[in-house]
């Protein structure tokens, strides 16, 4: 039976974003994503016909909806809010060394190698970043924080989970994400139960 056109195209996308998350947009070529992908030459022109460029926006776009989905879940967990985001935390840390220290944040890496290079890809990073930092916003808005500190805390949450992503990849170790989730949600925490400032 013929396979349906749309399989195909999904199965590109999601090759190019686990292909990003560890080789990056430079290190990943177009005959790997078409021999990983198991698709037929020339399907990649026909769904993208924008090339590489275009399949890396899906894709980052893809892997994106994938992490804040896990990011929804893992928050999801328990009804400490604190609780929950060390329970994210400690589940990319899992992630990551399951993955031999290989597997980053495809964001990430699209944005340090495109970003003074490729506005478009730019963009679709900067709209997934901000994606991410809502659901965090919108945690810690229910967990008490006011619309402003929020937002503000979302960003150093995120910051500091892309930093120990990169630092625990190069030192092939999860201390630092370890460190980061134990002293992130501990300050976050204290400035909850001391009801100052939120």
């Amino acid at each position: 039976m013929k396979e349906e056109p749309q399989s195909v195209r999904e199965r590109l996308i999601r090759t190019t974003g686990q292909l990003l998350r560890s080789h990056g947009y430079y290190g990943t070529g177009l005959d790997e994503i078409l021999k990983d992908s198991d698709a037929p030459k020339g399907s990649l022109y026909h769904y993208f016909p924008g090339g590489k460029r275009q399949l890396a926006s899906e894709a980052v776009r893809y892997m994106a909806g994938r992490m804040a989905k896990r990011m929804v879940d893992d928050l999801s967990l328990t009804a400490d809010p604190i609780e929950g985001l060390r329970l994210f935390l400690a589940g990319r840390a899992n992630d990551l060394e399951a993955s031999g220290f290989k597997s980053g944040c495809p964001i990430a890496t699209v944005t340090l190698e495109t970003a003074s290079e490729h506005s478009d890809l730019c963009g679709v990073c900067s709209q997934s970043f901000d994606g991410l930092k809502q659901i965090l916003h919108e945690h810690l808005s229910r967990a008490g924080f006011g619309q402003e500190r929020a937002n503000s805390l979302a960003t150093l949450f995120l910051a500091s989970w892309e930093g120990a992503l990169i630092l625990s990849r190069a030192h092939r170790n999860t201390k630092p994400l370890d460190i980061v989730a134990k002293e992130i949600c501990a300050m976050i925490g204290g400035i909850l139960g001391k009801g100052q400032n939120v």
